[in-house]
């Protein structure tokens, strides 16, 4: 354990005899991408599925890095084909990866 690990471990403690955490899961929250647009609601589902499908596949990544619907939620305002916006990478240079998705 390095000095940093050491100096938070107090205050992780702390936190966890103070509160109550509880494990949200991805696929928990869908209805918050409640669209007007429902083709554009189900391909958003579909696409946040396939990237979380995609991160599974990836070795030493596991559920506790799927991307969640609130990151989908500027869908809404600029769609999966607007040109002005780049695209994220997710696949951090692995075009194998990019391509499933």
């Amino acid at each position: 354990m390095n000095d940093i690990d050491r100096s938070v471990d107090s205050f992780d403690f702390a936190m966890r005899r103070r509160f109550r955490f509880l494990e949200i899961k991805v696929n928990d929250n869908l209805k918050m991408l409640n669209f007007n647009d429902k083709e554009l609601e189900e391909e958003t589902i579909k696409r946040m599925k396939a990237l979380n499908q995609a991160i599974l596949a990836v070795k030493d990544l596991n559920e506790n890095y799927q991307i969640g619907p609130a990151y989908f939620l500027k869908v809404k305002e600029i769609g999966f084909t607007n040109p002005s916006r780049k695209a994220p990478s997710f696949s951090y240079g692995d075009i194998r990866h990019s391509q499933k998705i």
